[in-house]
């Protein structure tokens, strides 16, 4: 309370704070919140501070310059960008979110546009666990690969999108999202005519509301070779070939699950299996055909 005025400057931030977006909400309410790094990939100058919008970095790779490994440090993105070169992410428990445009609810459009360099897009080193990336439309040459993992625990993909011009026709093992590290989700996600969408290695991997969609023969969506993988309420719209496979589980993936999920009819080998004791639940296709062995089926609607 300012004693002079009688204004209660208290109260009055509570109603600036009610106002707030409720993205902006979530970062100040629901999570560790560090320093914020602006980037503007349209006016931004990768000179300046970073502070704010006014003196806002221009890329990501100036922006992750100014983080701190453990501060649960933000990077907030507008406007477009194309890169250069591979972004390297050292840092632990960072955040990067495209929240121009709509933000990362924007399916189709989301809040950043990143047109990806010829090499990898982000290259997350081991020690960058708990790497959050969402709200960043990631356009795509073909079979570009977009994050290269090298071993980052606990990582949390959301509300992204990847797509390409058209599709490739170079071979599956073309990766959008190459994950070697453990407990990855990745959510709330669209792949257009990406060849092998997202190939995870790591024990805990859990795929969900993500749309899959690739008209070229051969592509794949997941790729599962990690214990504990789930893969669940996701759609896959994939090509007729009969190189196409939605879900292949290796040999070693087992104790993993796939759950509510929706394959188009057209596609040759909805899954693929491999592992041991995955179980298959409320999944709807016209025809679900697998390679399996020893595997457990529990209320399969066709």
């Amino acid at each position: 309370m300012n004693e002079t005025s009688g204004v209660n400057y208290e109260d009055d931030a509570m109603i600036k704070m009610r106002n707030l977006h409720s993205e902006v909400k979530n970062l100040v309410y629901g999570m560790m919140l560090g320093d914020v790094v602006f980037v503007n990939g349209d006016l931004g100058d990768d000179t300046a501070t970073g502070e704010s919008y006014e003196y806002a970095k221009k890329s990501l790779a100036g922006a992750v310059q100014n983080v701190v490994s453990g501060h649960h440090d933000y990077i907030l993105c507008v406007g477009a960008e194309t890169g250069a070169a591979a972004v390297a992410i050292t840092q632990a428990d960072l955040h990067i979110i495209g929240v121009g445009n709509g933000g990362m609810m924007n399916a189709w459009n989301r809040g950043y546009q990143y047109t990806c360099p010829a090499a990898d897009a982000l290259q997350p080193s081991t020690a960058a666990d708990g790497l959050e990336l969402a709200g960043i439309k990631f356009f795509t040459a073909a079979g570009q690969l977009v994050v290269d993992d090298a071993g980052a625990d606990g990582m949390f993909f959301h509300h992204n999108t990847f797509t390409t011009a058209a599709d490739t026709t170079t071979d599956n093992t073309d990766v959008t999202l190459d994950i070697e590290g453990k407990y990855f989700v990745c959510a709330d996600s669209i792949f257009l005519r990406q060849k092998l969408a997202i190939d995870t290695a790591g024990t805990g991997a859990i795929i969900e509301r993500c749309l899959f969609e690739a008209d070229d023969a051969g592509s794949k969506a997941v790729n599962a070779a990690g214990l504990q993988t789930i893969v669940r309420d996701c759609i896959f719209n994939l090509s007729s070939s009969s190189a196409a496979v939605a879900i292949t589980y290796a040999a070693a993936s087992d104790a993993g699950a796939i759950i509510n999920c929706r394959f188009d009819a057209t596609i040759n080998d909805a899954i693929s299996n491999a592992g041991a004791n995955v179980l298959i639940i409320d999944c709807y296709s016209d025809t679900i055909t697998s390679n399996t062995t020893s595997v457990t089926y529990t209320a399969i609607n066709d």
